[in-house]
């Protein structure tokens, strides 16, 4: 299954949450915090947790395939495979970028990442999926358009907040990776467990 490239605005009244970091999106979803009153049946217990995989899909903007790819990788990496999948999406470089504030949407950063105009300690990196580790330097290359499409963003995300694992210098074009994300990092609000059992069924 493809990527959404759809309105998100009406993904997140269906998921029941913000699923972009635009503020538009944001807005949108408040101006419908009830749903519309028709009945509904009750969902099953396979629907809760197709919803729950369904969320990280759409916040992390990543295809069926890439997301079970990272379940499997993370049921192989021992301890908890929830808090393990939550943090390979974490680390991924597209969503580092979007979290330094140098894109507006993930769909963006996963551009930005694709078009070349991130380095990763130095060296040119165009893998979204890149996976950036504790120390990493993420910059954006010394170039007119890398730098012109990086100040829009920051111009356009207003106050949103850096997460508290990333340091960004805004002046110079750079963030770095101060420590691996934990669980209470994640702004997804998900249940991983769900999404767990959804592709061990």
């Amino acid at each position: 299954m493809a990527r959404h490239r759809g309105p998100m605005a009406k993904v997140s009244r269906r998921l029941g949450f913000a699923a972009s970091r635009k503020a538009g999106v944001a807005r949108a979803f408040a101006r419908r915090e009830s749903p519309p009153s028709t009945r509904r049946r009750r969902p099953s217990e396979y629907g809760l947790r197709l919803v729950e995989k369904q969320k990280l899909r759409y916040f992390y903007g990543v295809s069926e395939k890439q997301l079970h790819r990272a379940y499997e990788e993370a049921t192989r990496a021992g301890g908890n495979p929830g808090h393990n999948l939550l943090q390979f999406l974490e680390r991924r470089l597209d969503n580092v970028v979007c979290n330094l504030r140098f894109a507006v949407t993930t769909a963006d950063a996963r551009q930005l990442v694709a078009h070349g105009h991130v380095l990763v300690n130095g060296c040119k990196v165009d893998i979204p999926s890149y996976r950036v580790d504790k120390g990493d330097v993420v910059g954006v290359r010394d170039r007119q358009n890398s730098r012109a499409r990086v100040e829009n963003a920051l111009a356009q995300v207003g106050d949103y907040e850096i997460p508290d694992w990333v340091a960004v210098d805004e002046k110079e074009f750079t963030g770095r990776v101060t420590r691996l994300p934990e669980r209470e990092d994640v702004r997804c609000p998900v249940d991983e467990q769900k999404v767990i059992e959804f592709y061990s069924r």
